[in-house]
């Protein structure tokens, strides 16, 4: 279902954002913002956004978050999903809007060339088979943050991206060579490993890196929502393999 007509936004340059397009991570709490704070904050979703997505290595500006005048309901079908990401250099990713990257374009050209950071990345969405994380040659030595492919929507990552992903969110596969501790009350019914429970993971198969994860409750009703109802992704997502991940994990488990 098409989102209802809204009035856009007048997009604006982020305070920061000529900050870090000199190299200077200046942080404004009105301008940018942590990504589980502020990309779904004015959707459907924002009830279920505590706890999830706190991912200290990316950022994003206000004009990205910022879309239509609307409510909470009718923001959902004009959320953005992350293209231009500006590296500082500084273990911190920023995105930026598209707006935001023609200003960059306009004032700091530098920064799409340079093979120094700060440095602008074109990111998109793994969404086909064998789709090739980078979209631009030059940008084949950045690799992007697992949290950044799971809010992207990646849904097709190779199994290396995928392992990275999925330890981010906090599952534990159905494949472990300890079915009956994957089946265990350690694990909720969907997969999800809390973090009381990480630690006896740490020597199994699969589940060395769960530690890491910052999700203090399950991602996976919230992130088949983000992406079935707010990216369209119904058919797609189904037989994709982070799908396929999401779904097995929502099928096997303990009842409790």
């Amino acid at each position: 279902e098409k989102p209802q007509p809204a009035k856009s936004v007048v997009p604006s340059i982020s305070g920061a954002v000529p900050d870090f397009l000199q190299g200077r991570l200046v942080l404004s709490p009105h301008e940018v913002y942590p990504l589980h704070l502020g990309a779904l904050t004015h959707t459907t979703l924002h009830e279920m956004v505590p706890g999830q997505f706190e991912s200290k290595q990316v950022l994003v500006t206000r004009d990205f978050c910022r879309t239509i005048k609307a409510s909470h309901a009718l923001q959902d079908g004009y959320t953005k999903t992350p293209r231009w990401v500006l590296d500082t250099g500084t273990g911190t990713v920023v995105v930026l809007s598209n707006f935001e990257a023609e200003f960059a374009a306009e004032n700091y050209p530098s920064v799409f060339h340079s093979s120094h950071n700060p440095r602008m990345h074109l990111f998109s969405a793994i969404r086909r088979l064998r789709q090739s994380p980078h979209v631009l040659t030059r940008d084949i030595d950045f690799d992007a943050h697992p949290s950044l492919h799971v809010y992207a929507g990646s849904i097709q990552p190779e199994p290396d991206l995928l392992d990275k992903m999925r330890l981010y969110m906090g599952l534990v596969p159905r494949n472990t060579n300890n079915p009956s501790l994957v089946r265990s009350s350690c694990v909720d019914r969907d997969g999800f490993v809390p973090p009381s429970a990480r630690e006896v993971f740490a020597h199994v198969p699969g589940g060395r890196g769960l530690e890491a994860s910052p999700f203090q409750k399950s991602p996976v009703c919230m992130l088949q929502k983000l992406y079935s109802d707010i990216y369209g992704l119904g058919e797609e997502l189904a037989t994709s393999n982070l799908g396929k991940l999401l779904g097995t994990a929502q099928l096997g488990g303990h009842e409790g």
